[in-house]
C-alpha cells in the first residue's frame, strides 16, 4: 500500500456516503456534487491551462476558443488538486468498490457536441463498473454552450462487447487497421443511438455552476448538447477514474479481440504517482488537437 493510498483510506473511512447518494447512483447512474472545487482551486486550474494553451497548437476557433487538451495533468500534476476532495474520493471508493485511480483527463474550453456514446468502448475495464467519469465546471455552464447530456438509468441497459454483435467474425484477434477499427466503432455507436431512440430515453442536459461536479457510471450513455452560441465558452475538465485493482483495456483492444480473449489479456500496466490523496497513472505525454489532428507532446520523465 502506497503512502497516498494509506492517507486516502484513512479519510474515506471517516466520510459518510449517504443513503441518498447511493440510491441516486444506483437508480440514475449519476450524481451531482455541488461546490466540489473551491473558487481558489478553479481559478488556479484555469490559469495553469490558459498558460499551456498559449504555448501549443490547440485548434482555436473564430471566437478564440481552443479544442480539448488531454492528459495535461501529466505535465502539471497540480491540476489533480481540483479533484482532491474527501467527499468525492470517498464516493468513488464506494462506486468503484476499490481505491480510485486517475487514468485520464480532458480540459475543455468549448462544447464538443459529441454524439451519444459510452466511455467503456474507449477504455474498457474489468470489471465493467470499475470506471467513472467526473466532469467539473470551471465556470457557470450555459445551456447554449453545449453542456454534457446524459440518459439517466441507461447504465442498466445490457452492455455490448464488439464480438457480441460480430460473433461470426473469424480471426479478429489479429492485427486490425485503424480504418477497420473506426468502422467497428461507428457501427457500435449507431447501434447505441438506435437503442436510445427505441427506448425513447430523454436527454438530461447538465447546466451546472462553477465548481460543481457531475459523476457518472461507466455504462451511462452521454454526449454533448448542440452549441447554440459558439461564442460562449464551456470551460470544464473531465477526470476518468478506474478501480486500482481493475484491468484497463484500450480502444484498439476493445474493437480487435473477442470478449473472451479480451478479458484474458493483462490490460495496461502503467506506473503510478501520488499527489496528496490523489493517485494517478503516469504517462510521459499530453495531447492537443489542431484541425482534427492529434498532437502528442512529450514530457521529460522524472526519475
Amino acid at each position: 500500500m502506497t503512502e497516498g493510498t494509506a492517507r486516502f483510506n484513512s479519510i474515506a473511512d471517516s466520510v459518510d456516503v449517504t443513503a441518498e447518494l447511493r440510491e441516486t447512483w444506483q437508480h440514475d447512474g449519476l450524481i451531482v456534487l455541488p461546490g466540489l472545487a473551491t473558487e481558489e482551486q478553479v481559478n488556479r486550474h484555469l490559469m495553469l491551462v490558459a498558460a499551456v494553451r498559449d504555448e501549443v497548437p490547440n485548434g482555436r476557433n473564430e471566437h478564440g476558443l481552443g479544442d480539448r487538451i488531454g492528459q495535461l495533468h501529466q505535465k502539471l500534476p497540480e491540476l489533480v488538486d481540483t479533484v482532491a476532495s474527501e467527499r468525492l474520493l470517498a464516493f468513488l471508493k464506494y462506486a468503484l468498490d476499490d481505491d480510485p485511480l486517475v487514468f485520464a483527463s480532458l480540459n475543455f474550453e468549448r462544447g464538443t457536441q459529441q454524439e451519444v456514446h459510452v466511455d467503456l468502448i474507449y477504455f474498457c475495464t474489468e470489471p465493467l463498473h470499475a470506471m467513472v467519469g467526473v466532469w467539473i465546471a470551471l465556470e457557470d455552464i450555459s445551456i447554449d454552450a453545449g453542456p454534457l447530456f446524459y440518459h439517466l438509468g441507461s447504465h442498466h441497459w445490457p452492455f455490448e462487447y464488439h464480438s457480441d454483435a460480430h460473433s461470426d467474425e473469424v480471426g479478429v484477434s489479429g492485427s486490425v487497421s485503424g480504418a477497420v477499427l473506426g468502422l467497428r466503432a461507428k457501427a457500435w455507436l449507431e447501434r447505441l443511438a438506435s437503442r436510445v431512440a427505441e427506448r425513447g430515453s430523454p436527454k438530461k442536459p447538465m447546466v451546472i455552476r462553477k465548481g460543481d461536479a457531475v459523476v457518472w457510471h461507466a455504462r451511462l450513455a452521454h454526449g454533448g448538447m448542440p452549441v447554440v452560441a459558439p461564442e460562449l465558452s464551456r470551460k470544464s475538465v473531465v477526470y476518468h477514474f478506474i478501480g486500482k485493482g481493475s484491468k484497463l483495456f484500450t480502444y484498439e483492444e476493445f474493437f480487435t479481440y473477442p470478449k473472451d480473449e479480451l478479458l484474458r489479456r493483462d490490460g495496461l500496466s502503467v506506473p503510478i504517482k501520488t499527489r496528496g490523496i490523489v493517485e494517478y497513472q503516469s504517462h510521459p505525454y499530453f495531447v492537443t488537437y489542431d484541425g482534427g489532428e492529434e498532437l502528442v507532446h512529450s514530457i521529460q520523465a522524472s526519475k
